[in-house]
């Protein structure tokens, strides 16, 4: 063998993150560094606004074009619930191309593990594969529904070797009834993922907002808090959750960021009195460990985040509103801020990676 040919040792993880709002890639990022510093190869797939974050975060990592699943939203809420169920034909062809793909693109690389954030086809039977979810029971608005949507959801987290659920199995979970059902396979609890932290600085905002999720309804959250922070004339800042652009400007006390990343995010939400946002459960897990007092408007229709909404209103750093309303945000007060840190466990994540592979 020639002396300029090396084989590697390292183990190969291929990582994919769903692209729906930007909250599944945002939440992948400290595992994907905890697994960098164990000196793992990765390869991460997604696409769209998740992959030109990634491509930001991570400019020296193989990152590949892993196709969505073309899921739209309606304006109208009361439409939501019938139109998602109307796709679910083209899912479910999607999953299986989704599918495909892995099973071509595992025999091109030597692939040692798979780990999915939420892409229900990213599984191969002869290769260790990790789910990961917040949701083992997915809300519905015709409650008669849920048992039928446990199973279909069920169907799929199967067919993964373990399914791991970012939040703590105790009276502090997040996510409540979520993540309580029971599965097929191994459910490891491996606590709340952020990739921030808190620190005790000046306040140099009255509100944040942070506008995330998939279109229409981000650029509608949008418009609409852009007027009601004109109509509050506080020092107030949006970050607008669109990373194919850093485009900035001022008007008034108002600044308005197209995209704010790592610790440049971290310190404006350090820096602010009261974050707005929707009700995402990354976006959730990062104002825990933030400590933030945080106003929480679900996607309208979007059932995960109205029962986010609902069951985190009654923390004292949490209120929930349905809609944004200048005089309710202005009326609105926190007892406290939230005291708990927030602690992924990534010993355990160490472990049962190391368990995996070694089958």
């Amino acid at each position: 063998m020639s002396p300029e040919v090396q084989i590697s040792n390292k183990k190969k993880i291929l990582y994919c993150i769903l692209n729906w709002g930007l909250g599944h890639a945002t939440r992948s990022i400290p595992i994907i560094n905890h697994l960098k510093s164990e000196n793992y190869e990765l390869i991460i797939a997604s696409s769209g606004r998740s992959k030109k974050l990634l491509e930001t975060e991570y400019p020296d990592t193989e990152i590949i074009n892993l196709p969505d699943y073309n899921i739209s939203y309606s304006q109208n809420a009361f439409w939501l619930p019938f139109k998602m169920l109307s796709q679910t034909p083209s899912l479910f062809i999607n999953i299986r191309k989704e599918h495909q793909w892995i099973k071509e693109f595992c025999k091109q690389e030597a692939i040692d593990l798979i780990i999915s954030d939420n892409k229900f086809g990213c599984y191969h039977k002869e290769i260790p594969s990790i789910f990961i979810t917040h949701q083992i029971r997915i809300k519905s608005p015709l409650k008669w529904m849920e048992p039928l949507i446990f199973c279909l959801n069920h169907r799929f987290i199967k067919k993964y070797s373990e399914c791991w659920i970012p939040d703590y199995n105790n009276e502090k979970s997040l996510s409540g009834q979520l993540s309580k059902d029971k599965i097929a396979i191994d459910k490891i609890f491996i606590g709340p993922i952020s990739r921030f932290s808190y620190e005790n600085i000046e306040k140099k905002y009255k509100y944040c907002a942070i506008i995330s999720g998939p279109e229409p309804q981000r650029t509608i959250l949008e418009k609409v808090i852009i007027n009601v922070l004109k109509e509050l004339q506080e020092k107030s800042i949006i970050i607008c959750g669109k990373p194919e652009s850093k485009k900035e400007e001022n008007i008034n006390n108002l600044t308005i960021k197209n995209i704010a990343f790592g610790k440049d995010l971290e310190n404006i939400i350090n820096a602010s009195e009261i974050i707005i946002s929707r009700a995402g459960y990354s976006s959730i897990m990062d104002y825990a460990a933030l400590r933030a007092n945080a106003i929480i408007i679900p996607t309208p229709g979007q059932t995960e985040q109205e029962y986010l909404a609902q069951h985190l209103n009654k923390h004292s750093s949490f209120i929930s509103m349905n809609k944004v309303d200048a005089e309710a945000i202005k009326k609105a007060t926190f007892k406290k801020a939230a005291s708990d840190i927030i602690e992924t466990n990534y010993e355990l994540i160490s472990a049962r990676i190391k368990a995996l592979i070694s089958r």
